[in-house]
């Protein structure tokens, strides 16, 4: 069974200025769409690739919520750093939405 922790890290809303970026300037190896259906999407940053056999060795998943700053991107890269020095790195699937501010297209995002 697989265990979901679904937190946010405190402090974090407050140190970050940086905001929404379409495509992300960082991190574009682990920006996926997830398709919602038609032309809308939830674009994520994820540790593993979304979608069925994607993280079978997977067994906890930590969703991420990044506050108004909207430094998702951010928030990922500090929960991976959490995740690596714990050495859980194939156990867990980090997922953060990022929810943007400005118009965005699937293509753009992930460049997949």
């Amino acid at each position: 069974p697989m265990l979901c922790w679904l937190f946010a890290l405190p402090g974090l809303a407050q140190a970050m200025t940086s905001e929404f970026f379409c495509p992300p300037k960082q991190e574009t190896e682990n920006a996926y769409a997830v398709p919602l259906g038609g032309v809308y999407f939830l674009p994520v940053f994820a540790s593993k690739p979304p979608g069925a056999g994607s993280a079978e060795e997977a067994t906890q998943a930590i969703i991420v919520m990044h506050g108004a700053p909207r430094s998702g991107m951010q928030y990922f890269r500090d929960t991976m750093d959490v995740v690596t020095k714990q050495k859980k790195a194939t156990e867990t699937v980090v997922i953060a939405p990022v929810m943007p501010d400005k118009p965005c297209k699937a293509k753009q995002w992930s460049n997949r």
